[in-house]
C-alpha cells in the first residue's frame, strides 16, 4: 500500500513589497525578519543547500536550523530568495494564481546527464556501450510498464509480469492487462516522439492505456463528465488528499497543458519536450482500472 500524507501546509509568505511599517509578532514582521536572516551567512549556507534540493516546507521544518532561529523564519528566507530564479509556466489553479517553479541548478545537471548517458534512443553509438545501453533501456522501459501498473492498482508480481511480457501470452486478468496495455502504450509512444502533445493525443494515449480495463469501454479515451465527482482520499481514514478542477474546466486545462509541453521558455533553456531522454507524455494520462476516467 502507498503512505499517501497530506504535507503539512507552509507558513503564509508576506510580499516584500508591504513589509515596510509592520509592527512586531505579526506576519509581516516575521517576514522582515527573515529578509533580515539572509544577511547572515549561516542562514545563507542552509537557503543555499534548501534550493540546491529544493526542499518543501516539511523537508525544512524536519531539519537543524541555524542559531536560534525558528524554521518559520528560515523558511521564509529560503522563499524571499527563491523569486529572483522563479519561471511562470502558463498554467493556473483553480483559482487562476500562476503556477512558478525554480529549475535548480542540480536538477538541471540531471537532466542533461540522463541526456547525455540514456539518450533514450536504441540502436545509437557503437560497439558494446551501444549493446549495454540498448539492454538498459529496453528493461528500463518493461520495468516502467510493471511499475506503473502496479501504481495505479494492478496486483500482479514483477515475476509474472515479466513473464507474461516476455512470453507475450494474452492477459488473464484485468491487472496483466494493464501492465499489457502500458507496455504496447510505451512501445507505441517511442514512435510518436516528434508528435506535439494535445488534447487528442493524451485522449488517444488514455484510451490505449485503459483498454479493456473499465466496465464501460466507453469510459477510455475520454475526459471526466461534471457528473462524475471525483475526491482523491485516503482509505485509513477518508482524509480528502485532493479534489481535481472541475469537469468544466478540463478542456481548456489540457489545452494549457498541451501548449507548455509544446513551448520553450522565452530564453530558450527550458523545454518541457527537448532532450532525448524526454517522458512519454502517456505518465499524464493513466487512470486506475474500474475506476472513473481522472484524465
Amino acid at each position: 500500500m502507498l503512505d499517501m500524507r497530506k504535507p503539512t501546509p507552509p507558513p503564509k509568505l508576506i510580499p516584500t513589497t508591504v513589509i515596510e511599517g509592520s509592527h512586531d509578532g505579526s506576519p509581516v514582521r516575521k517576514t522582515a525578519l527573515a529578509r533580515d536572516a539572509l544577511e547572515r551567512p549561516d542562514v545563507r549556507a542552509v537557503v543555499e543547500r534548501a534550493n540546491k534540493s529544493y526542499w518543501s516546507w516539511d523537508d525544512l521544518r524536519r531539519r537543524p536550523t541555524p542559531g536560534d532561529l525558528p524554521a518559520e523564519t528560515v523558511w521564509h528566507a529560503v522563499r524571499l530568495s527563491r523569486p529572483r530564479h522563479r519561471r511562470i509556466a502558463g498554467l493556473v489553479d483553480v483559482s487562476d494564481k500562476p503556477f512558478a517553479f525554480v529549475l535548480t541548478d542540480s536538477v538541471a545537471a540531471e537532466l542533461h546527464s540522463n541526456d547525455l548517458e540514456i539518450g533514450g534512443t536504441i540502436g545509437a553509438g557503437s560497439g558494446q556501450f551501444r549493446e549495454q545501453r540498448d539492454r538498459y533501456v529496453l528493461r528500463s522501459l518493461t520495468n516502467e510498464a510493471i511499475a506503473s501498473s502496479q501504481l495505479e492498482g494492478a496486483s500482479t508480481t514483477r515475476k509474472v509480469a515479466r513473464e507474461l511480457l516476455k512470453t507475450g501470452r494474452k492477459p488473464r486478468t484485468t491487472s496483466e492487462r494493464m501492465i499489457l496495455n502500458n507496455d504496447q502504450t510505451i512501445t507505441w509512444l517511442r514512435d510518436q516522439k516528434d508528435r506535439p502533445l494535445s488534447p487528442e493525443f493524451v485522449l488517444d494515449i488514455h484510451r490505449r492505456v485503459t483498454a479493456g480495463t473499465f466496465e464501460d469501454d466507453g469510459d477510455s479515451g475520454r475526459l471526466r463528465r461534471p457528473d462524475e465527482n471525483v475526491l482523491v482520499v485516503d482509505a485509513r481514514d477518508n482524509e480528502v488528499m485532493h479534489v481535481p478542477p472541475p469537469a468544466e474546466q478540463l478542456p481548456t486545462r489540457l489545452e494549457r497543458m498541451c501548449d507548455f509541453a509544446n513551448a520553450a521558455d522565452s530564453d530558450g533553456e527550458f523545454r518541457p519536450r527537448g532532450g532525448a531522454s524526454r517522458r512519454p507524455p502517456g505518465r499524464r494520462a493513466r487512470t486506475r482500472a474500474g475506476s472513473e476516467p481522472r484524465a
